[in-house]
């Protein structure tokens, strides 16, 4: 056995003290090439009777090539419920017949597989990456606090990772001279499907590339026509009753028919999931159509030889960091991004070609849309990918802000003819520029000889006018345009300039990239003149306040609108028609709203006088309500009648949340957990509809998650193989650097790179 440091001994000297004296937990954090393999086969050899498992197949097979026995977290605790022959469900396994169990990949381990491990009631020793935080999607993380962790790093790069990170600086492949067999260059007509055969997976860019090697590779192995027995499948979509999960790939190991459907007994981590009803209409498809796929439906499988590497976003995704508020298309190849943990560093921008997207809106008009594997948030249950959403799902949208930018500086230089008179231009980014900028995005027209405002209320004329006069030194003029008053400024100069600020022309309106890179102060003001072009409803029953509404025929624009208002902590309701893209603010919101941005009309404000409380609601289980009934009965503010609501529709208003985790306390988990949803709006997915665009997207290490267009989902964590054959294929549709440095990184033992 390899020699322990002076580090691993002392790790290894206090977990088996720790085990001796009892202790029934004990969580062990490492770094990648620190040694934790090494312990785990140390700690075997000290605890005979302890059984290893791994949270991945993949793990669990590098453990086994070290000689370490192990399985699957999955395999050691469940047991499969078999009825008829057919697989109906898992259970917890009767009897481990183990003294002790140790974890690897520990930092993965969700709260429900963590509970179902302590119920058991064996010394668990938890080993992991503590660089990385919860499991994607949750925020329970065993590896936060370890009790020891391994610093020391023992091995040096290797021979791919110094190859990914030569494509990741922009060198061309083949200018990389590979030193060990690790790395192997081919040329793409050289290669044969025989050759393909020999890997352990075939990275491509293109659907119809991955189908049609599927297709060779097929051939080379003998299997012709559907599918046969002993092929290697994918599985390509969730089913949480049956245990299948996506990606999840295995091998055929019978093919039947029974009750009428097709099954196969499916073999994933030497372990048989038999009777599982397949649909054979998805096999060899470049675009395979989940529309009215159910947990009930056949199993929708691929074929798993060549696979394609995209999990991300749409391009005009909004996500925010220190350079502000921007799609990420425009943000930066490393930095600072913000997640549902907070700010957290960034790297590994990808960039995809076009391929099939989802389109995911909620009942609220919240709406992203990403690549069909990308991974996604609901509440109530663990990370998954979009093509697994259904509507009804409940989604949560991040409230507030959590990066401050600077004030931005203005770098524009107008053209203008020899004869036009110059005027005055603002040098940095503020509050006054960013409210006329508004302004001119809501009602602004502008053309090639000047530009003008017409608005209904004189108070935003006067508005407009005054800020021409602070910003250019020059005095707009007056106008009445068909009955509505307004005023316009006639200059080649200022209209060149603000034409470059972009976002202003009549037909393509858009939130200025100025504003999406300033601080909240000017995007507040930009709002404020913004909405001189929206209104206050009221009811006409009360006569009270209803909302505040305003509308665009911009989609893009909308839905920047709605992403600013979030950072200020205010939520909107959307609705969008053929036509038109509407904003709806109501309740404390509507309150938010008049407090940190307003109206410049009066008439507008003094409606708001009337605002009325109107609250959304919160998710709170029946089981988090236990031993709380007393709180309810002893408080005014929250009634026994709120009590029983909250537990026969498992929500409870905003304002009762705030006022219950009062009562708790600030030492009390529940509140803590309730103060963590507070963070969040809660609205469910109304439609999903099936897209094509190019994606991006990028890599959290701390989270692996980043807030998308409000939303928490997951990044571009790629799967590893031992032996990876790589398809290079260049397009312009998407940068081929970050491409090739993804695709590189996925092979661990082996690359073989094909240009």
């Amino acid at each position: 056995m390899v020699e322990l440091t002076n580090e691993q001994r002392r790790v290894l000297y206090h977990i088996v003290k720790d085990i001796k004296d009892g202790k029934k937990e004990i969580k062990m954090g490492g770094f990648g090439g620190t040694g934790k393999s090494t312990l785990i086969k140390y700690l075997v050899k000290f605890f005979p009777k302890y059984k290893v498992a791994a949270f991945t197949g993949k793990a669990a097979n590098v453990l086994r090539k070290k000689r370490i026995e192990s399985s699957t977290i999955h395999s050691l605790i469940y047991a499969p419920v078999i009825e008829h022959g057919i697989l109906t469900g898992f259970d917890l396994t009767d009897n481990l017949d183990a003294d002790g169990i140790i974890i690897d990949e520990s930092s993965m381990v969700s709260k429900e597989l963590y509970d179902d491990l302590k119920s058991f009631k064996l010394p668990v020793i938890y080993v992991g990456d503590h660089g990385q935080l919860e499991p994607v999607g949750s925020d329970f993380n065993l590896m936060k606090k370890p009790d020891y962790t391994l610093e020391q790093i023992h091995r040096n790069a290797g021979e791919i990772a110094l190859f990914a990170q030569h494509l990741r600086n922009g060198y061309a492949a083949r200018s990389y001279r590979p030193t060990t067999d690790k790395v192997i260059f081919m040329d793409q007509w050289s290669v044969t499907p025989q050759q393909m055969t020999t890997m352990d997976q075939i990275i491509c860019a293109y659907n119809k590339t991955r189908v049609d090697i599927n297709h060779k590779v097929r051939a080379a192995l003998g299997f012709q026509g559907e599918l046969s027995v002993n092929e290697r499948i994918m599985c390509l979509k969730n089913n949480k009753k049956l245990g299948l999960f996506n990606g999840m790939q295995g091998f055929v190991r019978a093919l039947y028919k029974k009750r009428n459907s097709n099954r196969m007994d499916f073999e994933f981590d030497e372990k048989i999931y038999p009777g599982i009803k397949y649909d054979k209409r998805f096999f060899g498809q470049e675009k395979p159509d989940f529309k009215y796929l159910d947990q009930d439906s056949p199993s929708p499988f691929d074929y798993a030889y060549c696979a394609t590497a995209h999990k991300c976003v749409h391009p005009d995704t909004l996500v925010e960091t220190t350079e502000g508020l921007l799609p990420i298309k425009l943000i930066a190849k490393t930095g600072t991004i913000a997640t549902p943990s907070g700010p957290q560093p960034y790297k590994n921008f990808v960039h995809n070609p076009e391929n099939k997207s989802l389109n995911i809106k909620t009942k609220h008009g919240y709406e992203i849309t990403v690549t069909p594997d990308h991974k996604v948030e609901t509440y109530g249950s663990e990370m998954s990918l979009a093509s697994n959403l259904t509507t009804g799902d409940v989604v949560r949208v991040f409230i507030g802000s959590q990066i401050q930018q600077p004030d931005s500086g203005i770098n524009i230089v107008s053209s203008y003819y020899h004869n036009a008179n110059v005027y005055k231009t603002p040098k940095f980014i503020d509050g006054d520029l960013a409210e006329f900028l508004g302004i001119m995005v809501a009602d602004g027209t502008l053309w090639h000889k000047g530009f003008r405002v017409v608005k209904r209320h004189p108070e935003d004329v006067t508005n407009f006018i005054n800020l021409c006069k602070t910003l250019f030194g020059i005095t707009a003029k007056p106008i009445d345009y068909q009955g509505t008053p307004g005023a316009e400024v006639l200059s080649t100069m200022l209209s060149d300039w603000l034409s470059k600020i972009g976002g202003l022309a009549p037909n393509d309106k858009d939130v200025p990239e100025l504003i999406l890179r300033s601080n909240i102060r000017s995007q507040c003001r930009f709002l404020r003149g913004l909405f001189t072009d929206g209104w206050v409803s009221i009811d006409s029953q009360t006569g009270n306040f209803d909302h505040i509404g305003w509308f665009t025929k911009f989609p893009i624009l909308c839905q920047k609108t709605r992403s600013l208002l979030l950072r200020m902590g205010i939520v909107s309701s959307g609705l969008s028609t053929r036509l038109n893209n509407d904003i709806f603010i109501y309740g404390d919101y509507a309150k938010t709203f008049a407090k940190y941005i307003g109206f410049e009309a009066r008439f507008k404000m003094d409606r708001l006088i009337t605002t009325n409380s109107r609250y959304d609601c919160i998710p709170i289980a029946k089981t988090e309500l236990d031993g709380l009934r007393s709180l309810f009965s002893n408080d005014k503010s929250l009634t026994v009648y709120d009590y029983q609501n909250a537990r026969s529709r498992e929500r409870l208003s905003r304002i009762n949340i705030i006022r219950l985790c009062e009562l708790l306390g600030e030492d009390n988990e529940l509140s803590h957990k309730l103060m963590d949803r507070l963070k969040y709006f809660y609205t469910k997915i109304s439609s999903i509809k099936e897209a094509e665009c190019e994606s991006m997207c990028v890599e959290v290490p701390q989270t692996h998650k980043f807030i998308q267009n409000g939303f928490p989902f997951g990044n571009c964590q790629g799967d590893e193989w031992d032996k990876v054959m790589v398809m290079e294929q260049k397009s312009g549709l998407w940068d081929h650097r970050r491409w090739a440095y993804t695709a590189a990184s996925r092979a661990m033992e082996q690359l073989v790179w094909v240009s």
